[in-house]
């Protein structure tokens, strides 16, 4: 059983890096238990929409600070980060 993301906070804005916007930050709350904090969603013209967890960068390499092995929840994540994106700047599903 996967734990229910029981809260998110958006913080939408678009930042165009050229190939890909990013579109929002968010934090989320997992299981009432605890947050993430500065995910990134990130959107493209051909692949859609993904996410970036928190990374670091220690002597100019990138290392993630959380690491999600299930690739359904990963998806789960995404899709309902996407969902509330949606609803907050007013996009219905169909588009």
């Amino acid at each position: 059983m996967n734990p229910k993301i029981t809260k998110i906070k958006l913080y939408p804005y678009i930042i165009d890096k050229g190939k890909y916007k990013i579109v929002a930050y968010a934090d989320i709350e997992i299981a009432n238990v605890f947050e993430i904090r500065g995910i990134s969603l990130y959107m493209t013209e051909r692949e859609g929409y993904f996410i970036s967890l928190p990374t670091k960068k220690i002597r100019g390499d990138l290392f993630e600070i959380i690491k999600i092995n299930k690739k359904d929840y990963e998806r789960y994540m995404r899709r309902t980060i996407l969902d509330e994106y949606k609803k907050e700047i007013g996009v219905s599903d169909g588009s």
